[in-house]
C-alpha cells in the first residue's frame, strides 16, 4: 500500500548504498570491491570470467566471501532455466542471511546475467548464435527479448529493494545511439550499459548512484576513477537525490574509485543537509515586528 514519504537520514543513507558500476574490461570494477567497508558478499554470475581479480579481503582486512560459477561449455546442452533459478535462489539466501550477516551484496558480471535471462526464453538459441522460431516457424526472438527484459529487471528490483545495507551491481559499458529513433550510420553514440535495446537505458534507473569507470595513465601511475555525471559521451553516470541536496554537494565529475570514501563523503553531506533542513523548519516563518 502507499505510505506518505518522509525524508529521513536512514532512508537517504540506504538509498546512497544502491550503486551501479559500469565500465569496460580492466577498468577497475572488480578491483574496487576492495574499498567497500564492512562485511562483503560477492556473487560472480555464471559466464563471468573476471573473478580472478576478486580481492580476498577489503581495506579493513575483513575477509570477503565470494561465490563463483564453474565455467559453462555452451556447446553442450545446458538447462538455462535451472541456472537462472539457482542464481535467484542463491541471491535470496544471501539477502536473507543464510550465509551470515553482510553489509554489502555485490553482483559482478551483471551483463552476463542478461544473457542467461534471454537463454531461458529462447531455449539457449542466443548462446549458440541460432535463430529462435515459434511453433509456426516464425521468428520469435523479439518476443524472447521482451520477456527477458522483464525477468532481468525483476531480478534487479529484488536485489535493490532488499533489506541489506548496501548493494553494488557491476556490468560492462557499451556504445549505443543517443537517440534511439536516429537509425542513420552517423547517429551520435554514447556509453550506456552493455545490454540489449531499451534495457541499456532502463537498468540505469534501478540504483541511486551510477558510476562509470575510467582509467588514465599506465604502469604504476595508472589512476582508476569514476565518472559521476552524465555527459554527451557518457550516459551511464549520475546521482538521484533531491535537487537542493545535490546543489550543496559540489560533487566532482570524476572521483577516485573508492567506495568507502564515496559513502563517507555523502553521509556527511546528508547529515549537514538534514540538520539545516530541520533548523529551517524549527525556526518557522519569519515575522517582522
Amino acid at each position: 500500500m502507499f505510505q506518505e514519504f518522509h525524508v529521513s537520514e536512514p532512508l537517504i543513507k540506504r538509498a546512497l548504498r544502491r550503486i551501479t558500476v559500469v565500465g569496460g574490461p580492466n577498468d577497475g570494477k572488480t578491483g574496487s570491491i576492495y574499498t567497500l567497508p564492512g562485511r562483503v558478499f560477492v556473487l560472480s554470475y555464471p559466464l563471468e570470467k573476471g573473478y580472478m581479480s576478486l580481492p580476498r579481503k577489503n581495506f579493513q582486512k575483513i575477509p570477503i566471501k565470494a561465490f563463483v560459477w564453474p565455467e559453462i561449455d555452451v556447446e553442450k546442452p545446458v538447462n538455462w532455466t535451472q541456472t537462472w533459478q539457482q542464481v535467484e535462489t542463491m541471491t535470496k539466501e544471501v539477502l536473507t542471511g543464510k550465509y551470515g550477516e553482510f553489509d554489502w551484496f555485490v553482483g559482478d558480471g551483471a551483463h552476463k546475467l542478461y544473457d542467461i535471462a534471454l537463454a531461458t526464453r529462447c531455449a539457449g538459441a542466443n548462446m549458440q548464435g541460432k535463430d529462435f522460431m515459434d511453433g509456426e516457424g516464425k521468428d520469435a526472438m523479439g518476443r524472447a527479448y521482451g520477456q527477458a527484459h522483464r525477468v532481468y529487471q525483476s531480478y534487479w528490483s529484488m536485489v535493490m529493494n532488499s533489506p541489506i545495507h548496501g548493494v553494488v551491481m557491476m556490468l560492462w559499458d557499451g556504445l549505443d545511439r543517443v537517440d534511439e529513433l536516429d537509425t542513420s550510420k552517423k547517429a551520435p553514440k554514447a556509453q550506456f550499459a552493455d545490454l540489449p535495446g531499451q534495457m541499456a537505458r532502463r537498468i540505469l534507473g534501478e540504483a541511486t548512484i551510477t558510476l562509470h569507470c575510467v582509467v588514465d595513465g599506465v604502469g604504476a601511475g595508472r589512476r582508476f576513477e569514476w565518472e559521476t555525471q552524465a555527459t554527451s559521451q557518457v550516459k551511464c553516470a549520475g546521482v538521484k537525490l533531491p535537487r537542493d541536496l545535490m546543489a550543496g554537494l559540489n560533487f566532482p565529475p570524476r572521483i577516485k574509485q573508492d567506495f568507502n570514501g564515496l559513502v563517507t563523503l555523502l553521509d556527511g553531506k546528508v547529515e549537514a543537509w538534514l540538520k539545516d533542513d530541520m533548523d529551517t523548519r524549527t525556526a518557522g516563518p519569519h515575522t517582522s515586528q
